[in-house]
């Protein structure tokens, strides 16, 4: 019987296996960095989606109340638990020149309504700009 040769040993080099455990970090950050972006693009996808439908809803009440000038922001609940709401409302007489469209008192009625939908965290938002002309009480068109 002779003794077996040491070069025809069959398997791996340390210098192989190093170069094998490399690739499959890579490969592995690599997937997870993926994985990260994937669910932060779904965030941002499911914000873009829901803030315009939140803030015409939230414009509708806001026009069906008589709304409180000094109490204009709040939470939504239920399924958008974490989503916010604030709003801006100026008079017309504060925004653009008006003189040639409209008298002062008419200005006055002229309203600029800004709303504003904040995502869970504040991290992203979304702002609906609107005008609408406010009636004085026993006022008729």
């Amino acid at each position: 019987m002779t003794a077996p040769d040491p070069s025809s040993d069959k398997g791996f080099t340390l210098i192989e296996i190093m170069v094998s455990m490399a690739v499959m970090a890579i490969v592995l950050a690599t997937l997870f960095k993926l994985q990260s972006s994937t669910v932060a693009l779904s965030e941002t996808a499911r914000f873009k989606s829901v803030a315009p439908v939140l803030a015409r809803q939230q414009m509708a009440v806001l026009e069906q109340e008589d709304y409180d000038p000094d109490d204009l922001s709040g939470e939504f609940e239920n399924a958008y638990a974490g989503y916010s709401w604030a709003c801006e409302v100026e008079t017309g007489a504060d925004g653009p020149d008006w003189d040639e469209m409209l008298s002062d008192e008419q200005a006055e009625q002229l309203k600029k309504i800004q709303l504003t939908i904040f995502s869970p965290g504040k991290t992203r938002r979304f702002t609906l700009d609107t005008w609408r002309y406010v009636e004085k009480e026993g006022e008729n068109r």
